[in-house]
């Protein structure tokens, strides 16, 4: 029996409907990057087409007008569009990581996470190192653990640890 996802058909059907609806939204959009933080990249308004987006009347950004997330079904069927959105997204905005918040002036902005387990432990040391990397705010990293064994050992230096017994 064979199902939507490895049908031919069906990701011959997705293929022409992305060709013929999406690739014409997409093309301009992925064609340049913004040249600094102050502006928005065209890459941006990129949304599926049942979605809708609003523009920020006051300045960057926008508003998805849709609950939770969502993958883009034209980079989902032509992964080259995925790769160069994300190309020029990480131009724009790049990823970085320090193993110490780096920033000692601005505003404070505290991140409050409640954490449990080892299993997903790897993803909240990436997490609060790319926080730690944040640039012109003061970052507190503040972790309630609800582990039976405590985890202070296996977290970044700097981070607020707070081991809550059940």
């Amino acid at each position: 029996m064979r199902t939507a996802v490895n049908n031919p058909w069906r990701k011959l059907h997705d293929l022409a409907g992305v060709l013929v609806k999406d690739v014409w939204r997409y093309a301009p959009a992925l064609r340049d990057v913004a040249r600094d933080h102050r502006q928005d990249g065209p890459w941006i308004t990129l949304r599926n087409r049942n979605e809708v987006l609003e523009t920020n009347p006051a300045g960057r950004g926008v508003h998805c007008r849709w609950t939770w997330s969502s993958e883009l079904h034209a980079c989902k069927v032509v992964p080259a569009l995925g790769r160069r959105l994300m190309k020029l997204a990480l131009a724009q905005w790049p990823i970085s990581f320090a193993d110490l918040p780096i920033s000692t002036t601005g505003r404070r902005i505290s991140f409050v996470f409640a954490h449990e387990g080892t299993e997903r432990l790897p993803h909240l040391q990436h997490v609060i190192r790319t926080i730690f990397a944040q640039q012109g705010v003061q970052a507190e990293c503040v972790v309630a653990d609800l582990s039976p064994e405590p985890i202070d050992s296996q977290l970044p230096n700097g981070v607020v640890y707070v081991h809550v017994d059940s």
